[in-house]
């Protein structure tokens, strides 16, 4: 018996959908246009450094530190396109 491989298929079809949509032949300014079009912020040049907390702002055991929308930044939501095929 052979083993499951539906991860690879799927793999394998999105390569396929993404060559035949020529993703495969974008250059960097097709996909800063595309970035632009879907209003994403573009990535930071340089990476901001990671701050390290100390012992003192450790969580408590097990627990884990949340923090939440940082000031400025501009939450990417979900981009919705009404057609009006179906209702001519």
């Amino acid at each position: 018996m052979r083993e499951r491989n539906e991860a690879l298929d799927c793999y394998v079809y999105a390569r396929a959908a993404a060559s035949a949509a020529g993703l495969d032949r974008f250059e960097e300014r097709h996909w800063r246009e595309l970035e632009r079009q879907l209003g994403l912020a573009p990535p930071p040049d340089t990476p901001s450094p990671i701050e390290l907390s100390s012992p003192t702002d450790a969580t408590p055991r097990g627990g884990i530190a949340v923090s939440g929308p940082r000031p400025g930044v501009r939450q990417a939501g979900r981009r919705v396109i009404k057609s009006r095929w179906l209702s001519s």
